[in-house]
């Protein structure tokens, strides 16, 4: 993304400065922390692996919903503008920048 007019807006999309961004990073240990001492499953290693993945889901599901709560739009939009940005370019010239 070198020198892309993307670049600083897709620096700031992966930066950790809204309330939002604290929170969906500390929703996957939650549920991590919530299911193990739940206690739902005795076997201790069995709790900690269903915990795992569970919190490797809520980790997905945290990266989908966090351009809905933080109001920046996602690294895929960006990229995908980026990518149409230097098609035109080397359509136009015949080569990149």
């Amino acid at each position: 993304m070198g020198a892309s007019p993307f670049h600083e807006e897709w620096n700031e999309s992966k930066r950790m400065s809204t309330a939002g961004d604290w929170l969906l990073m500390a929703f996957p240990v939650i549920v991590f922390v919530a299911f193990v001492s739940s206690g739902l499953i005795k076997h201790e290693l069995l709790n900690y692996v269903l915990g795992g993945v569970l919190c490797g889901i809520a980790l997905v599901v945290s990266e989908f919903i966090k351009p809905y709560v933080t109001g920046k739009r996602s690294i895929g939009d960006i990229e995908k503008d980026a990518k149409e940005f230097y098609f035109k370019k080397y359509q136009e010239t015949g080569r990149l920048p």
